[in-house]
C-alpha cells in the first residue's frame, strides 16, 4: 500500500498564536479564513504572518481587492517598521492589486460555456515565484463585484479555493463579518470551503469598554484551544496574543 505523504506544518508566526494549535501551525495547502468585524485586525494578522515569513526568506504574495499597492506598502512599513522595498527586491514579497469587476466578467464568460470545470483566462495568479504564503484581502470586497449574481460568486469561490490549495502554500483569506457574528463570512459558505476559520472579535464588556479576542473556530486535522483568547494590537508590533490572560483584564 502506498504511503500518504504528510504535508509540512507551517507556523503562522503571529505572536504566540501557534501555541494555540497542538501541531504548532497549519499545513501547506490549507486555506484559512480570517474572519471578523471592522477594526479587529484581520489585515494586521495577515500582514504580520507574511512579513514574518518573508523576513525568513519565504516567498510571500499579498493580493488586495481594496487598497492600492502603494497604500499597502505604506501601511506595512509604518505599522511594523520593516523595509518592504528590500523584501520586494529580494523577491521574498510581491503585492498585487486585483480587479474584482474584471474577474466577475471573466467568470460570467466562463459560466456561459456551461463547462463542468471553470476555465478563467486570468493572470491574477501569475507570480514571479512559487509562493509559500498567500494573502487574499478581502472576499468581502470581491463579492461586491458579483452583487447581481450570487451563483457566479459561489462558483468562483470554489475555483479560488481550489486554485490556492494547488500552490501548496499557506493561504490566509480575509472576510468581513458583523462585530458579533453568527455566520463567519459574507455568503455563509466560505467557512465550509475553508480548512480553518480564525475569528477576531471586538467585544464590548459591561461598562462599555471593548476588548479584542480571537477564536479558532475550525481547523481540520489538529487539536487546538477552544476558547476566546485575548489579544492586543500594538503599533510597531502588530497583534500580541495573550493566551494566559483573562479576557476582561
Amino acid at each position: 500500500m502506498q504511503k500518504t505523504e504528510k504535508r509540512e506544518v507551517v507556523p503562522l508566526m503571529v505572536s504566540d498564536f501557534d501555541k494555540l494549535i497542538e501541531r504548532g501551525g497549519v499545513k501547506r495547502g490549507d486555506n484559512i479564513l480570517i474572519s471578523g468585524g471592522t477594526g479587529t485586525g484581520k489585515t494586521t494578522f495577515c500582514m504580520q504572518s507574511i512579513l514574518s515569513g518573508a523576513i525568513k526568506g519565504e516567498k510571500c504574495v499579498y493580493l488586495t481587492f481594496e487598497e492600492s499597492v502603494e497604500k499597502i506598502r505604506e501601511n506595512l512599513s509604518e505599522n511594523f517598521g520593516w523595509n518592504i522595498a528590500e523584501l520586494e527586491k529580494k523577491c521574498c514579497l510581491t503585492i498585487t492589486k486585483l480587479d474584482g469587476l474584471k474577474i466577475a466578467r471573466l467568470v460570467e464568460v466562463a459560466l456561459k460555456k456551461k463547462s463542468d470545470s471553470m476555465n478563467i483566462d486570468d493572470n491574477s495568479f501569475s507570480f514571479p515565484f512559487k509562493p509559500d504564503r498567500i494573502v487574499i484581502d478581502s472576499l468581502s470586497a470581491l463579492s461586491i463585484a458579483f452583487s447581481n449574481d450570487e451563483e457566479a460568486y459561489r462558483r468562483y469561490l470554489q475555483y479560488l479555493f481550489d486554485k490556492l490549495a494547488g500552490f501548496n502554500s499557506v493561504n490566509l483569506i480575509v472576510t468581513e463579518t458583523t462585530q458579533n457574528p453568527e455566520i463567519y463570512s459574507r455568503e455563509g459558505i466560505e467557512e465550509f470551503l475553508a480548512d480553518g476559520v480564525i475569528v477576531l472579535y471586538n467585544i464590548k464588556a459591561p461598562g462599555g469598554q471593548r476588548y479584542n479576542a480571537l477564536e479558532i473556530l475550525k481547523l481540520r486535522c489538529s487539536a487546538h484551544i477552544k476558547k476566546l483568547v485575548p489579544y492586543q494590537i500594538q503599533t510597531g508590533k502588530g497583534i500580541i496574543v495573550l493566551p494566559k490572560q483573562n479576557l476582561f483584564s
